[in-house]
């Protein structure tokens, strides 16, 4: 008589956060992530660098922020800047 075979568990990896994504400044859309989001933990630092169009912008991060973070909230920055921008635009003409 013998043991009764078992079914090996094999382990899924876990999926991966990205770190580059798309520039909201580049003026025609390609879908290839040309940003990059830099962390520096220790200087709690986020460097937002465009390797197409040339976007740099630096951040302060929280101890829990990743990149995903950074860019979101570089997004909603960036976009508020553009309709203020708009605004002023309107009332000056």
């Amino acid at each position: 008589m013998g043991r009764r075979k078992r079914r090996r568990v094999r382990p899924r990896p876990k999926p991966q956060l990205p770190t580059e994504f798309e520039c909201p400044a580049c003026i025609e859309p390609s879908r290839v992530p040309t940003v990059q989001v830099l962390i520096d933990r220790k200087k709690k630092v986020a460097e937002i660098v465009c390797s197409k169009c040339g976007l740099h912008e630096t951040r302060t991060i929280k101890k829990l922020d990743e990149p995903v973070d950074v860019y979101g909230d570089f997004l909603d920055e960036y976009y508020a800047r553009l309709e203020e921008e708009e605004r002023e635009e309107e009332v000056a003409a």
